[in-house]
């Protein structure tokens, strides 16, 4: 609400539960989504029609509900872009949302498809409440047709306590976390060997070793049995 002024001196505000069409229908049939996905194409400067504004639309279509719909339009273009660049680069990448009322961070972490395991999850959720020093208190893993699996994590927070953090440092303790064996395994050998020694190794052996040897042995403890072998 504005006085004659224009100054902000109140607010309506409208408390309940999203019925379940709300989270059924295409938001392009509800019309304060419909508004902000049109909003996100526009700024985006994509033709609808071409490669790119098609996928633009389908992240935006399947974008995780609630937070479509509390997202401002700056984060929401922001992190749209940055999840279609993906596409490009398929890597292990963090998109964060600050709740302005300091209750929770909203996280989506994608990942390759084939890494993914429960144990990763837990693993990136740790990471997370290190540091937002809150608690997981829901996740919702999305894992499709498409090469990156996607999981949002709802970090619960104390409005009360303030931190900080540097985006980029999460994100390479998660691209850690998310390090296969066998990407350990090619850098001990790479720094053990060289050359065209590395590469046949690795190509006779990263396959060649059973789960319940990663599960046991470090893959430097692999070099060397490939090496003795």
């Amino acid at each position: 609400l504005r006085d004659s002024n224009g100054t902000i001196v109140g607010e309506h505000r409208f408390v309940g539960l999203f019925t379940s069409h709300a989270y059924s229908l295409s938001p392009r049939f509800i019309p304060v989504l419909r508004r902000k996905i049109a909003h996100t194409m526009s700024s985006s400067r994509f033709d609808s029609a071409s490669h790119d504004g098609k996928a633009l639309l389908h992240i935006l279509e399947n974008y995780p509900r609630d937070e479509l719909f509390q997202i401002s339009d700056e984060e929401l273009l922001k992190n749209a872009l940055g999840i279609l660049h993906l596409q490009e680069r398929q890597r292990t990448a963090l998109f964060e949302r600050r709740d302005p009322f300091g209750r929770f961070m909203s996280c989506l972490v994608f990942t390759p498809r084939e890494v993914y395991s429960a144990n990763l999850r837990e693993r990136f959720g740790e990471i997370l409440c290190k540091v937002f020093k809150g608690t997981v208190s829901a996740f919702y893993t999305q894992i499709g047709d498409e090469p990156l699996a996607r999981i949002h994590f709802i970090i619960k927070t104390d409005p009360q306590h303030k931190f900080s953090y540097d985006k980029s440092a999460v994100e390479r303790d998660l691209v850690a976390a998310a390090r296969s064996w066998d990407d350990e395994l090619h850098d001990v050998m790479l720094a053990a060997h060289s050359g065209r020694k590395d590469l046949e190794l690795f190509q006779r052996y990263a396959k060649a070793f059973p789960v319940t040897y990663r599960d046991t042995f470090s893959p430097s403890t692999g070099v060397h049995d490939a090496d003795k072998i």
